[in-house]
Order: C-alpha cells, then structure tokens, then sequence
C-alpha cells in the first residue's frame, strides 16, 4: 500500500505541475480541510489493515466494496442530497450481496469449536496396550475440530 500510495503520488504531483494549473487553498478553512481529509485517509488505510488482521482478506474486501452505498447514504443526510431510484436500488443490491456472502462465509459452528476427543494409544509389540500398563496414569485428550 505504501508503495502504492507513494506512486499515486508522484503521477498526480507530476501531473499537476506540468499539465495542471493546480490551486492551493486560499484560505485557513481551505487549508485546515485539505489537512484534516489528509489525516482521515491516513486513518482509514490504518483501519484498513487492522481489519484484515481482524477478520481476515475475504471479508474485508467485501465489507470495503459496500463504501459508495454508505457514501451515498451520508450524502443524502449531511448534504440534503436527493437518491434516484437507480442509486436506491444498487445500494439495495449491494447491501444485499454483501450480506448474502456474509452469510455463505460463516463457518458451522460445530466445525469451529474444537472438542475433547483422547488420544490414540500406541500398541506394544506384545499385544498389550500402553494404556494397560499404565493403568494409574492420565494423559492429556488431543484437541480436534468436530470431534465428538
């Protein structure tokens, strides 16, 4: 990301001083929201990463691509912006995906908590189990998904 981030940069820095007459804001308001949008992006590509360590890759990418739909949602109550019926009915269906794969990703929660199953004894050449020589003895129960 870093050096993605670090590319984009450059190109656009690039670009703005050779094809675009690029203005800066001219006043503390101006210069204090280019600062403070600058800080939030930093913030949320830090968020970002936690997220994936979090919940890992899959979900965070799918939770990530629901970001226009809450774009347009703040939009229409900060900005008193108006959603047409088309922008209403994408964001319908992309909530609706995403919780749809939410859904498709959980894991059965008998697969997710391991159970106590003992461990297999080894046999002796003799015949005999281990277990029988060891009558007196306990010996710790392996851990297994699903096991019963």
């Amino acid at each position: 990301m870093l050096y993605l981030t670090c590319t984009a940069a450059a190109i656009v820095g690039l670009v703005s001083l050779t094809a675009v007459n690029l203005e800066w804001p001219r006043t503390h308001q101006g210069w204090t929201l280019l600062v403070a949008s600058t800080g939030l992006y930093v913030v949320a590509s830090t968020l970002l990463f936690v997220a994936v360590k979090m919940i890992g890759p899959m979900r965070t990418a799918i939770i990530d691509n629901s970001a226009p739909v809450w774009a347009i949602v703040l939009a229409a109550f900060l900005l008193d912006q108006r959603m047409s019926a088309v922008q209403l009915f994408g964001g319908g269906l992309v909530i609706g995906a995403v919780v749809l794969v939410q859904i498709g990703l959980r894991v059965p929660a008998r697969a997710a908590s391991p159970t106590r199953t003992p461990a297999p004894r080894p046999e002796t050449p003799e015949g005999d189990s281990a277990q029988s020589r060891r009558a007196g003895s306990k010996r710790p129960a392996r851990l297994t998904p699903g096991g019963d």
